[in-house]
């Protein structure tokens, strides 16, 4: 329940200097923008910093107000062109730095969405297109950032 997963969160002994993302993920369409706002300020916590992932951008809420998280996301829109997606990813920028966040995008399947996330300046990425590696959580710890490079060129294309 939401009430054991605060108390837990409200346990946890976080440095302010290196604080736990947490991610809400998969906020589905026509959730009320208050009441994603009331859930992002009750699990704000000291040490503890939120990232909210909407299931489609399409949608994105409007907030008239300031939410108290540090990230503001969501799944790469597949079904739309390239123009569209366009349109998502600078609506989805523009929420997030009106709300002095940063974004990220996921399921990055081809080098197109990774180019149309690049191009609109979203900050973080994930997905196949990125890496041919998935991580388990047992490996060592990885380099970072990780990116995609070209190999004939070496360009990094998205980092």
């Amino acid at each position: 329940s939401r009430i054991r997963y605060i108390t837990a969160l409200q346990n946890i002994r976080a440095q302010p200097s290196a604080p736990i993302i947490v991610q809400i993920g998969q906020i589905p369409d026509g959730t009320p923008s208050a009441r994603i706002g009331e859930l992002a300020a009750i699990m704000k916590l000291p040490g503890i910093r939120i990232a909210l992932e909407f299931q489609t951008l399409q949608t994105l809420p409007e907030f008239n107000f300031r939410l108290s998280a540090v990230g503001l996301g969501g799944v790469f829109p597949k079904t739309a062109d390239s123009d569209l997606s366009s349109n998502f990813m600078r609506k989805l920028v523009q929420t997030a730095t009106l709300q002095k966040a940063f974004t990220f995008v996921t399921e990055l399947d081809d080098p197109v969405s990774v180019e149309t996330a690049r191009n609109c300046n979203v900050r973080f990425g994930t997905g196949p297109a990125l890496s041919g590696k998935y991580f388990s959580g047992l490996e060592d710890i990885p380099r970072f950032p990780l990116t995609l490079t070209d190999r004939n060129s070496a360009k990094t294309i998205f980092v």
